[in-house]
């Protein structure tokens, strides 16, 4: 049950979920994003097309998270790319499904909530606050109007507030949560022996006949992708930091202008004795807290210990411990009684009682920081580093205006941008159509402009474009090839390594499924491990295995309690292929469930959301197969 949870919280609905609320992803290549193809479409969805640069970049955005994810772990050649796109184009027909239909049931984006998601983002931000002039220069950059970007971020909040109104409405009951956290917290003694295949792939013998017809049954495999080589234009914030410099003059001409942002309220330090009254107390309750209050004062004007009295007497948790100390804070700080008292106490004053919403204080001023102007040493650092960042961003800017214009005027050529701007042109190694993670080949929008109808088969320079903030390309192909086969000879030992590899997986699956029948039979450990025939095979014993444990293969852990209960005193048995071809025979001895009454208020919170994003996930996919089902969807896969 409760892998089936975890799976239904991360599948489709939980790429549809990112893929609408990452709201930034519009912005940064959404230019590719919006692009059309002239030739074909991937999809088409009740009449409304998806073009093949928009699933092209989708495909890339898909291959990057995964590299990020998998980090070393990443290999591309162990991606089924026909799989991979198809989850790819399906992803995007569910969520042009998902916005005709919230615009069928009456959905919409009110403009002020447009507004403050827009003015929310931190990339259109400075100084903590949104700025229409980065606004209008990150998307011009990009090559998009704020209308067209205003269109998307409504779509894309469109669909999140639709799929919300599925997906929210979801609950767990009692009896539901007590069975899960029963299983959750569940533990098993297991026992697993691993058939690695690469200890027997040695006796692998794969032959020339085999390695011919692997080649021949397999003609989109072992294939040299369609690929570029670029010259490019780069421009960055980091280079144009390096040519600007911040004057002492500029400073103190900022220091002088700015003053008022350098000048520090007055300060004090104060501690207090919090007598508590409830806001609701009767008038008598009043009395008698105005009077103990009124008694403390007098002992401590008499000499007492306001340290002392403060630890044991003050209601106030935060600082009876510390003598009732509050540190420095400025006026506005506190309560407006309390406020108003402390500004008007002279050092060393004690205050008469005096009443806020939380009960009566006594007040002593302890330390006294009149207002000051900060000297300009003690700014000059924060002064230049603005000056520069605003200097860089407005160069950076206006150059990558002229970066534009130029490459424009002249889409020949990146020499004369490259002579009026001191850039130099660079030169790429050959760039795939499928990207890659080295050189500027690892920037999907660089990729997709590269091979961009324009760009490829116009022979013109690329628009500006932006890979980061900061961070700006301009390119051209100087060469390109289109998608060949390698030779047979050059495939050949890559054909043979995963023959060989495919053999072994076979055997360890075969002899592996012959000893879990002997297992069932009666068969103890050592005989089956003295008959797999090799060295230094070891059993693994697992006493008390959770659902979480790390330092086992998980395929193992979730096998492992995948396993139905012993019964009779007789271990639970099982087998599993792994995906890198080794084969795992399970055993199960013991199972003992969690105790649900035991699970601390925070797990419980827990699970009953998880449970509850689960039942939603289910309903928005239920949904989605309903949507399918009605809709008119024409897909181009195989062009892709």
């Amino acid at each position: 049950m409760l892998q089936a949870i975890r799976d239904r919280i991360t599948g489709v609905i939980a790429w549809i979920i990112i893929g609408v609320i990452g709201v930034t992803f519009a912005l940064w290549g959404i230019d590719w994003y919006l692009k059309r193809s002239t030739h074909i479409y991937a999809a088409k969805v009740n009449g409304v097309e998806i073009s093949v640069p928009q699933f092209r970049f989708a495909y890339q955005q898909r291959l990057e998270r995964m590299r990020m994810l998998l980090g070393k772990r990443f290999d591309r050649s162990r991606i089924d790319e026909n799989a991979l796109k198809r989850r790819v184009l399906d992803g995007l027909v569910e969520n042009e499904l998902l916005a005709q239909a919230a615009r069928d049931q009456g959905f919409a984006i009110s403009d002020a909530l447009l507004a403050a998601r827009i003015s929310a983002n931190k990339a259109f931000q400075e100084k903590g606050k949104f700025s229409e002039q980065r606004y209008q220069r990150l998307l011009a950059s990009n090559g998009m109007t704020p209308r067209q970007y205003e269109e998307r971020m409504r779509r894309s909040l469109l669909v999140n507030q639709f799929l919300t109104a599925v997906t929210a409405t979801a609950f767990a009951t009692d009896s539901e949560l007590r069975d899960a956290l029963r299983l959750q917290g569940q533990k098993r003694d297991v026992a697993y022996l691993r058939l690695a295949a690469a200890l027997f792939m040695p006796q692998m013998q794969v032959t020339p006949q085999e390695v011919s017809a692997y080649y021949k049954d397999h003609p989109k495999a072992y294939r040299l992708p369609e690929r570029v080589r670029l010259e490019y234009l780069e421009l960055t914030e980091d280079e144009v930091a390096r040519q600007v410099k911040v004057s002492d003059a500029d400073i103190r001409q900022r220091y002088q202008q700015d003053k008022k942002r350098y000048t520090r309220p007055e300060e004090r330090r104060a501690r207090h004795i919090l007598i508590k009254v409830a806001k609701d107390a009767s008038p008598a309750e009043v009395a008698k807290a105005k009077a103990r209050t009124e008694a403390l004062v007098k002992q401590l004007r008499a000499g007492a210990s306001f340290e002392a009295l403060a630890k044991k007497y003050s209601a106030d948790p935060g600082s009876a411990a510390k003598g009732g100390d509050l540190g420095f804070f400025t006026r506005g700080a506190m309560v407006p009684e309390f406020d108003k008292a402390v500004f008007s106490l002279k050092k060393g004053q004690i205050s008469d009682p005096v009443r806020t919403s939380f009960g009566f204080h006594i007040i002593q001023v302890t330390d006294i920081k009149p207002a000051h102007v900060q000297p300009l040493a003690e700014v000059r650092d924060d002064i230049r580093h603005e000056l520069q960042k605003e200097r860089v961003e407005g160069i950076f800017y206006d150059r990558s205006e002229q970066l534009g214009r130029l490459t424009f005027e002249h889409p020949d050529t990146l020499e004369l941008a490259a002579e009026k701007l001191g850039l130099k042109v660079k030169k790429s190694g050959w760039v795939n159509r499928d990207g890659q993670q080295q050189g500027i080949g690892r920037y999907p929008q660089v990729v997709e402009s590269a091979f961009s109808e324009d760009v490829l088969e116009g022979g013109n320079n690329s628009e500006v474009i932006e890979v980061k903030p900061g961070h700006v390309f301009v390119i051209r192909v100087v060469d390109h090839k289109a998608a060949s086969r390698l030779p047979l000879e050059t495939a050949r030992p890559a054909i043979i390594a995963r023959l060989e590899k495919q053999k072994a997986s076979a055997l360890v699956k075969k002899k592996g499924e012959a000893l879990l029948r002997e297992l069932h039979q009666g068969a103890g450990w050592d005989k089956v491990i003295a008959e797999v025939g090799i060295e230094h095979l070891k059993l693994e014993r697992v006493s008390g295995l959770t659902r979480d444990d790390r330092k086992r293969d998980p395929a193992i852990v979730r096998r492992a309690f995948a396993l139905p209960r012993p019964r009779q005193g007789k271990p639970s048995l099982g087998g599993l292929a792994l995906d890198n071809g080794d084969y795992v025979l399970i055993q199960v001895s013991k199972v003992e469930d969690a105790d649900p009454a035991k699970a601390d208020q925070a797990t419980r919170t827990g699970m009953r959301r998880q449970l509850a994003q689960a039942y939603g996930s289910d309903a928005a996919q239920a949904m989605i197969r309903r949507l399918k089902q009605a809709a008119k969807v024409e897909t181009h896969l195989d062009s892709l």
